[in-house]
């Protein structure tokens, strides 16, 4: 593995391919994900980078950014939570 992100043009505002350098730390932590990724399902080259935990797409950054709040003030976060719920929540929790 290189120390640089692949790009293709086809993925990209003005339809250039690029090649994007990254540290080698960071090449590790990539390199890490990838193999905790779950073993029943195949990781493709499509996987999103900084997408959800299994390389799926996120669509609303909000809800990474309000997920990533609670995780990292111990709050387990669950599925069913509603979208109003969630982006209030990480104001309680400054709060608190």
């Amino acid at each position: 593995m290189q120390n640089e992100l692949a790009i293709e043009w086809q993925n990209t505002k003005t339809k250039q391919s690029r090649q994007i350098p990254i540290s080698p730390k960071l090449r590790e932590v990539l390199a890490r994900r990838q193999k905790a990724h779950p073993k029943e399902q195949e990781w493709t080259p499509d996987n999103y980078v900084f997408g959800g935990e299994i390389g799926s797409r996120l669509k609303d950054i909000r809800t990474a950014w309000d997920n990533a709040v609670l995780k990292a003030h111990g709050i387990t976060v669950a599925a069913t939570v509603g979208a109003y719920q969630r982006r209030t929540a990480p104001s309680c929790v400054r709060s608190a």
